[in-house]
């Protein structure tokens, strides 16, 4: 006899069934009721009647099911180990209710396999064994399960990093304070052994051997106190003192401090004027220190040389900030005024794009055996206590572009509020 053969239910077996319960139509209202799937097998594991919901869920009307073994429902790989588990429940029959039943899998008649949830309830008819099954289709609780868990994740991680972050803080209000004492130590004697380097390179004959050795005790000497100006700085973060200045006067004059060093580098400043720019409030000795800063890294990525371009624009701040916020799904307008942006771009290296995102952060360079990666980080600090803020974006092997957006009229920063309150 065939699996096919095997599977069909002779209509004579089921007489006795349908005679005693299938016709009874309290019993086929309440079936249809239910908002599972309803499944009633006898003990040889034959279905013998399914509900509307068991028909929606699988695919199947009940003529395709009826007579066939339960295992019609189960995925191919598992219909074996089902059948055993089948036969095993029948040997020893319990309740099994809803809600600490079985997590199994079906197998809707398209192949396609979902996540269900069955109680099983053995019911004895005139010394006839039957087993109602009640099916659940799981699928949306088992999403909405996956996305508390991957919410629950986020949340988890977010907790985290805002923990790692009021570490780090600590870390650095407590390094700030340490290291703003270590560097006032530091630089006299680091002054005094740079004046004595200098002096005996006047007195020695660049033709001398020792002459090299001299000079790179100069400049070894001058990079431990450019290391600690930058802890120093670092750790003070003084409040700007603000003042309404031209920014291209400011450009002109950080520009002039590093003529020497251009030229010896064999690098080209532009400076692209534009008339009719606003003054703006900064602190000049703050803003030309993150000049200086970026202008100093540009003539670290350019090695053999380049352009180094500086130029200025106005922008109202209402069309920036309206056009982040229509992305973000924020308010149509802002009202904060006009802010001069300052752009620095080289010719240089470039910064690979797996940096970008962490040269701001402290103690983060991509320079070997140079400084301690403080420098941009204290650009941020510079630009945030201005009300502004400083970004970058690069192409590798061909050069990096640093923006400083500042307000025409002060805002108050961050730092101020935190004073204030």
């Amino acid at each position: 006899m065939s699996h096919s053969e095997q599977d069909r239910l002779d209509e004579g077996s089921a007489q006795p069934v349908e005679a005693l319960v299938l016709k009874d139509e309290l019993f086929m209202s309440v079936m249809e009721a239910l908002p599972y799937a309803v499944v009633i097998i006898n003990r040889e594991g034959h279905i013998l009647f399914i509900n509307e919901q068991t028909e929606k869920i699988f695919g199947y009307n009940r003529n395709e099911l009826l007579g066939r073994f339960v295992e019609t429902l189960v995925p191919e790989h598992l219909r074996e180990r089902h059948s055993g588990h089948r036969a095993n429940y029948i040997s020893h029959l319990t309740t099994r209710p809803m809600g600490i039943g079985l997590e199994l899998t079906g197998r809707r008649k398209d192949g396609t396999e979902i996540p269900v949830e069955i109680s099983l309830s053995p019911v004895s008819v005139r010394e006839q064994i039957f087993v109602t099954a009640l099916i659940q289709n799981i699928t949306d609780r088992k999403r909405m399960e996956e996305a508390l868990r991957e919410s629950e994740r986020r949340f988890r991680d977010l907790a985290q990093d805002q923990e790692r972050q009021l570490i780090l803080s600590e870390r650095l209000i407590s390094f700030g304070e340490m290291t703003a004492s270590l560097a006032h130590e530091f630089n006299n004697p680091l002054g005094i052994v740079i004046g004595f380097a200098q002096d005996l390179l006047t007195e020695v004959d660049p033709t001398d051997p020792r002459y090299q050795s001299v000079k790179i005790i100069e400049e070894e000497a001058r990079r431990c106190k450019k290391i600690m100006q930058d802890l120093l700085d670092f750790g003070r973060q003084a409040t700007p003192q603000f003042t309404q200045m031209d920014p291209m006067e400011m450009i002109r004059k950080s520009i002039d401090l590093l003529t020497p060093r251009f030229h010896k580098a064999n690098i080209r400043p532009v400076i692209q004027d534009r008339n009719g720019l606003p003054k703006i409030w900064v602190d000049p000795q703050q803003v030309g220190q993150v000049l200086v800063n970026l202008f100093f890294n540009a003539i670290e990525a350019m090695p053999d040389g380049g352009t180094l371009t500086v130029s200025l624009t106005a922008k109202p701040t209402s069309s920036i900030e309206d056009q982040e916020d229509s992305l973000a799904g924020g308010p149509a307008s802002r009202t904060d005024g006009d802010e001069v942006i300052i752009t620095v771009t080289d010719t240089g290296q470039g910064i690979d794009p797996d940096h970008l995102s962490k040269i701001f952060h402290p103690f983060f360079t991509t320079k070997s055996k140079k400084g301690m990666g403080l420098g941009l980080s204290i650009c941020k600090s510079i630009m945030e206590a201005h009300g502004g803020r400083i970004s970058a974006e690069t192409v590798p092997g061909r050069g990096t572009t640093f923006y400083l957006h500042l307000p025409v009229d002060r805002r108050r920063s961050p730092r101020d509020e935190s004073v204030s309150s």
